[in-house]
C-alpha cells in the first residue's frame, strides 16, 4: 500500500495543519493497482484532487505501473469527471 496525507500550511506548525486530504494505492503486488483520494469537502473544486491523482498515476508509472484503475461509487459523479479528465477510463464499475 502507498499512502499520503496532506494538509495546509497555516504557520509552519505540522500540529496545526488542517486535513485536506487522503490518497494512495492498493493492490501493488497486482499487475493493476488501484489509486484511492479523498479531498474534505471545503477543499474540493480547487483542482487538488487532480493534482493528487496526477501525482500518484506518476508515482506508480516511475515504479513501472502502466495500467491503474480507481474504485469509485457510481453516485460519484465528480470523481468520475475527475478521473476521466486526467486519462482514466471507465470500464464496467471501475475506472
Amino acid at each position: 500500500m502507498l499512502l499520503g496525507v496532506f494538509g495546509a500550511d497555516n504557520d509552519n506548525d505540522a500540529k496545526t495543519w488542517p486535513l485536506i486530504g487522503i490518497t494512495g494505492a492498493v493492490d501493488l503486488k497486482s499487475e493493476r493497482p488501484a489509486i484511492f483520494f479523498a479531498i474534505e469537502p471545503r477543499y474540493r473544486r480547487q483542482g487538488i484532487g487532480k493534482a493528487v491523482v496526477q501525482t500518484v498515476t506518476a508515482a506508480l508509472h516511475v515504479f513501472g505501473y502502466r495500467i491503474i484503475s480507481a474504485h469509485v461509487n457510481a453516485e460519484n459523479t465528480a470523481s468520475q469527471q475527475l478521473l476521466a479528465a486526467v486519462g482514466f477510463l471507465h470500464e464496467g464499475q471501475e475506472w
